[in-house]
């Protein structure tokens, strides 16, 4: 497939600072025509060396240098030196951009509060379209996680251990869900909720925890059986449950921000 970089000149513009002084302009049409290569090729194929594409792509150094820090900011790019370099095709993965939201709303001083309204409302709807979801490989998926922490007995008073566990098997049911939306968006409720590790939610309170786990088999079991009302009214519950809990700790600095 051949690399150009195109002739829209009405496409956005971004400058980077190349450290020279000058401050070159990569055309949005180069990125957009980089971008556009890398996702029609699999993950980790080399698009060339930095010499094959500055010939193919009739661009200067710093210009291509420039568009690959960008590429790379959006995790699309991966840029090796030396005698087996060049510029290889990425991914991004959920984590990363969850990762990145998280922090965003800690910046923006997001509660716990806030956290569980927005939670609960997309929850329910992940876990209804997880009981009605036919994707046999992401329900033998569920299947196989519950399998194994059920098999794995939990120390009652780690929380850290307690959100890890917990985490893990929202991942199968927002996977099972089929939303890459919903997938996306709980996976960034679930990092901001990881950074409370000692949220006064669960410190000191592993009857708490006991009781929010029990409530993720009965979950499990809901969706597995394809019972969509009863999975998200089970997830319901368990927002509430938080919601209250919540409001027990509202006294707690460590509720207020995470």
């Amino acid at each position: 497939m051949r690399v150009s970089a195109g002739v829209d000149e009405s496409l956005e513009k971004a400058a980077v600072a190349d450290g020279s002084g000058r401050r070159p302009l990569v055309s949005g049409a180069l990125l957009k025509s980089l971008r556009k290569e890398i996702l029609a090729r699999p993950e980790g194929e080399n698009l060339g060396s930095e010499q094959e594409l500055l010939q193919k792509l009739k661009v200067g150094r710093s210009t291509l240098r420039q568009a690959a820090r960008i590429l790379e900011q959006e995790q699309l790019l991966t840029v090796r030196r030396g005698v087996r370099g060049g510029y290889f095709t990425r991914r991004p993965d959920e984590s990363a951009v969850a990762q990145a939201g998280a922090l965003y709303l800690s910046l923006r001083k997001a509660t716990l509060q806030h956290l569980i309204d927005v939670s609960g409302v997309l929850s329910e709807l992940a876990y209804r379209l997880a009981a009605a979801s036919k994707d046999e490989r992401a329900r033998q998926a569920l299947i196989d996680t519950v399998a194994a922490l059920q098999a794995t007995p939990r120390e009652p008073t780690d929380v850290r251990e307690f959100l890890t566990r917990g985490e893990t098997f929202r991942r199968a049911v927002h996977k099972l869900a089929g939303n890459p939306f919903l997938e996306l968006f709980l996976g960034i409720t679930s990092v901001f909720g990881g950074r409370a590790t000692d949220a006064p939610l669960f410190v000191g309170h592993p009857e708490r925890m006991a009781a929010l786990e029990a409530l993720q088999w009965r979950q499990a079991e809901s969706v597995l059986n394809g019972e969509p009302e009863v999975a998200a009214a089970l997830r319901d519950q368990a927002s509430r449950l938080m919601e209250t809990w919540a409001r027990e700790s509202s006294g707690d600095p460590a509720l207020q921000s995470v």
